[in-house]
């Protein structure tokens, strides 16, 4: 596994995965990047990875210029991989966050806005939905803050007029799906 592109792109991520933690793959990071590219500019940015799993999603922003990046987990097993994979490839310690909880409930309960949130939820979870609610009610986005969703195809995603489709797209059983949101 490594980096794809960006400041620490071509860096190798070194050591063994945990059992039960799946990363996404190298062509499958690449695949959602090249998408991302043509509609987001990260530098500079604030972004929340939820369902984290092994980071590599939220490093890959950070490579790509993102400020900051809080990752949110619930498992200790992912956070100690995410933890590694930082120090593997030097990440500076401010540009990053980890945070163990329930991703509903960290969101519930979250203060700060940021400028891209993603969420990558196990399929069966199907919580799509209530990320984009929580996220609208408790403002969580800046003004023209984005909020990408990596879901299973079949799972319909329900947003108000305050969000703006930008790109729907499928692949195999995934659909990602990106919203602007206008904070109205």
């Amino acid at each position: 596994m490594r980096v794809i592109s960006g400041k620490y792109g071509g860096r190798s991520i070194k050591g063994k995965m945990p059992a039960g933690v799946r990363p996404t793959t190298d062509k499958s990071r690449e695949s959602l990047f090249s998408t991302l590219d043509n509609y987001i500019y990260f530098e500079g940015k604030k972004v929340l990875d939820c369902y984290a799993g092994s980071g590599l999603v939220g490093i890959e922003f950070l490579s790509r210029g993102a400020e900051h990046c809080t990752f949110v987990e619930k498992n200790y097993q992912p956070i100690t991989v995410i933890k590694q994979f930082a120090s593997d490839i030097d990440l500076q310690k401010d540009s990053y966050s980890v945070i163990k909880s329930d991703v509903l409930a960290f969101l519930k309960k979250c203060e700060t806005t940021y400028n891209i949130i993603f969420s990558d939820a196990p399929y069966h979870l199907q919580t799509a939905n209530q990320i984009v609610s929580i996220v609208e009610e408790n403002k969580l986005l800046e003004h023209e803050g984005f909020l990408i969703l990596e879901t299973e195809d079949k799972e319909e995603i329900v947003y108000s007029t305050n969000f703006t489709l930008v790109k729907q797209k499928s692949f195999g059983i995934s659909k990602l799906t990106i919203l602007e949101f206008a904070n109205q």
